[in-house]
């Protein structure tokens, strides 16, 4: 048996039967907005208008109608009879005036205007059954043909389930629209979009956010605090005020069962009074094998499902190279489609958090800051530029037991950014603010200065004794940096001035002069 990659999809062939359709249920639809016409409401017109789209209508009077109504609205026309009996007979839409007229008769059956949703509902659910019928008449002829491997048919079964679902979603977006300027100043915002600071994490298509930073800066704290915010629905998250209760799913693949074990426990320690709320609010995925793989009809059909049911209002992915293999603008671009495919439309689209890596940054470039620090996130400036709000981490020394970090606002596009603040990263709730001097980080740094330790210091600590060389960093540190350093100070040791007078001997040192 021979193997076929991709499947050629034969064409449908309907069965006699014919797709589900209603011809009546498509008139009164059109009859809706030709009694708002008549009504003389044309903010009504342009509503329905606006909900009905042309895959609803399987019958071709109705298609003809409703794209007359269209092209009359956005040629700037009011429409009333008088307009729609001129155009179709200018455009020769119905073919003769009768007809013209029996169609302008569509509005007689019609009780109200507002009876357009119930008839849009009940067109959508036919729209969908002639669009699984299609799918069914293809798999049945695909299924017969024994030059197709069953495994590529799975395969292509997977793909068309997944084309059904994203044609559901996209059915409730426009492509493109355009308004006057307007209506553009006078729309009313939602006023509970906005979920965290001044446009910092916003609910809506472009409601992108970037948390960039190195390894082990605490991005994902940062970002899992975030969630806890949003159970909390009152305070602040990095300095910026919740506005209310929100819902957030992670969609995370670096942290295993160990990891999330002991954050989720400290989590609890921390907000146990928050417990029911957690549970209410939070959802945080297990590590996916194989990454985060959007590519995959199987898993964007999986997570649509999961967002659909639980209806977030933050969805927070870490880390993007989880999700781009590649760098490039094309691929950034097309992963950000794959993402949105499986999120609702408009307003309903959850704020998208992405945790990104920073590049290791090149002595020879300087200390970027401000806006240049959106160079410094990994891939390409296509992630960057898209999001609306970009936020970058840095533990605020070389130090891995200083738990200090810097937060940094490189862009802000819909609010006003805030100042550069100093952290203390904590493991299962929020950020605790550090009064340092957030200007220290960008400093340069003088390595001779900043060397506390002397060999006077460590002579005294020794005195006659002995100690392992993680005991004579760990004491030297607790003795002269409150407890900071222990790691630099590990270094410091095997320099030539502290070499030379120490001693080892069955992993022991011993001071020598």
């Amino acid at each position: 048996m021979s193997r076929l990659n991709p499947v050629r999809r034969p064409d449908p062939v309907e069965d006699k039967t014919g797709p589900p359709n209603d011809a009546a249920l498509e008139r009164a639809a059109i009859g809706c907005v030709l009694v708002a016409a008549a009504l003389g409401s044309q903010a009504q017109v342009d509503a329905i208008l606006e909900g009905l789209h042309p895959g609803l209508f399987y019958n071709g009077q109705p298609r003809l109608a409703l794209q007359a109504c269209r092209e009359i609205r956005s040629a700037g026309h009011a429409l009333d009879s008088v307009t729609f009996s001129s155009w179709a007979h200018k455009h020769h839409t119905f073919g003769d005036h009768a007809m013209t007229v029996s169609v302008l008769a569509w509005s007689d059956d019609v009780p109200s205007p507002l009876m357009w949703t119930t008839y849009r509902e009940q067109l959508e659910d036919l729209r969908r059954r002639r669009e699984l019928l299609r799918l069914a008449i293809t798999a049945k002829q695909l299924v017969n043909d024994p030059a197709i491997d069953p495994a590529a048919l799975r395969r292509e079964f997977a793909e068309m389930l997944d084309g059904v679902a994203a044609s559901d979603r996209a059915s409730a977006r426009k492509p493109v629209e355009f308004l006057q300027v307007v209506h553009h100043a006078e729309t009313q915002l939602r006023n509970d979009l906005c979920l965290v600071g001044n446009s910092d994490v916003t609910k809506g298509y472009e409601g992108i956010m970037v948390i960039g930073g190195p390894p082990g800066s605490g991005k994902s704290l940062a970002a899992m605090s975030l969630g806890i915010a949003g159970a909390v629905g009152k305070g602040y998250w990095m300095g910026r005020k919740v506005h209310r209760q929100f819902h957030t799913m992670v969609i995370q693949s670096e942290n295993g069962s160990i990891r999330l074990q002991s954050e989720f426990r400290e989590m609890l320690r921390y907000h146990a009074d928050l417990r029911d709320d957690l549970a209410k609010f939070m959802r945080i995925s297990k590590p996916p094998e194989g990454g985060l793989p959007f590519h995959r009809p199987d898993f964007r059909r999986e997570l649509a499902r999961a967002i659909e049911e639980f209806a977030p209002d933050v969805v927070i992915l870490d880390p993007w190279t989880a999700v781009a293999a590649e760098d490039s603008s094309k691929d950034i671009m097309d992963k950000l489609s794959e993402i949105r495919s499986v999120l609702p439309p408009g307003d309903e689209c959850p704020a998208l958090v992405i945790v990104a890596h920073t590049r290791k940054p090149r002595p020879e470039n300087g200390q970027a800051r401000g806006r240049s620090l959106m160079y410094s996130v990994s891939g390409s400036q296509a992630l960057v530029a898209t999001a609306r709000c970009v936020q970058v981490l840095f533990p605020f020394t070389d130090d891995i037991q200083d738990d200090r970090v810097l937060w940094a606002c490189a862009k802000l596009s819909n609010g006003e950014a805030a100042a550069d603040t100093v952290w203390h990263r904590k493991l299962g709730t929020f950020f605790t603010h550090c009064t340092d001097d957030p200007e220290e980080f960008w400093k340069p740094k003088d390595k001779e200065e900043d060397r506390w330790l002397t060999p006077q210091m460590v002579k005294k600590l020794l005195g006659n004794g002995s100690m392992t060389m993680n005991r004579l960093a760990t004491t030297a540190a607790d003795a002269h940096n409150n407890g900071r350093g222990a790691s630099t100070v590990h270094k410091w040791l095997k320099a030539p001035e502290f070499a030379q007078h120490l001693d080892k001997a069955g992993g022991l040192v011993s001071w020598k002069d």
